[in-house]
């Protein structure tokens, strides 16, 4: 089974057809995992989560950042706020991070995408044909951020 495993995407439709594009390229996959960070930050989130989406037998989990999208505002602006509050240099920083998150938001709860990303487990556990099990997580697994520890779910 060859299998196409990709993350971090992050709004970025450009990259993510290049990246479905070599898969193409190389004789196509049977299978494509997603493990987070689909939109948060980029230029065009409803392109990227309709991408996605449309990929058959995609299997995807949460990233960081689908959280604070989903969350939003109540993880990111507590985190910018505390960033600010720590050190004042990074005020401005914390602004723009808030300011792309909320526009992100906007932009896929109007396009009526955010479910999709609300729904994203934290992990995914695939067995293959031979019988190889496999963990897919953004992070590890129970968490979508953090030193790559688990800590149990934070959603």
């Amino acid at each position: 089974m060859r299998a196409a495993i990709f993350s971090d995407v992050h709004g970025n439709t450009i990259a993510l057809n290049a990246v479905l594009a070599d898969i193409e390229r190389v004789g196509g996959v049977d299978a494509c995992w997603f493990v987070g960070d689909a939109v948060a930050l980029g230029s065009d989130p409803v392109g990227t989560l309709e991408r996605l989406e449309a990929l058959p037998g995609l299997v995807a989990v949460r990233g960081n950042s689908d959280r604070f999208l989903v969350d939003y505002p109540t993880d990111e602006v507590a985190a910018a706020v505390q960033l600010a509050a720590d050190d004042a240099t990074k005020a401005e920083e914390a602004i723009h991070r808030i300011r792309g998150l909320a526009w992100t938001t906007g932009a896929i709860t109007v396009a009526g995408c955010r479910t999709w990303l609300a729904d994203l487990p934290l992990d995914e556990r695939v067995t293959l044909p031979d019988g190889t099990r496999v963990l897919l997580v953004h992070a590890a697994p129970g968490t979508d951020d953090g030193d790559g520890h688990s800590r149990g779910s934070r959603r």
